[in-house]
């Protein structure tokens, strides 16, 4: 393996392995590439892992706040309808009432 010279090659070298130690030793950005989307990391391969974990715990978080918040919006809507359907019965009960 070349070890000895990590980070003293003077341009990009795109490595594939499945070795973590060999990765971490090289590595000074890792390139992910998912979903049609490459995402850039800077640092070796451990500070990847935590960082891209802790990027899908914040998506998981937005994606439950927004989730929340969209049945909020829901409820209330209903309610609000709810409470529209009621006043229009009650001024047509009135109005019948009174005109006919």
């Amino acid at each position: 393996m070349f070890f000895g010279c990590e980070q003293t090659w003077p341009s990009t070298i795109l490595v594939v392995s499945h070795d973590r130690e060999f990765l971490n030793t090289i590595a000074t950005d890792v390139v992910h590439l998912h979903s049609q989307r490459i995402d850039a990391y800077h640092g070796d391969y451990d500070s990847f892992v935590k960082t891209k974990t802790e990027r899908l715990k914040n998506q998981q978080r937005e994606y439950e706040a927004q989730k929340e918040y969209r049945e909020h919006i829901q409820v209330s809507d209903c309610h609000q309808l709810f409470i529209y359907i009621i006043i229009m019965s009650v001024y047509y009960y009135y109005y019948y009432y009174y005109y006919y």
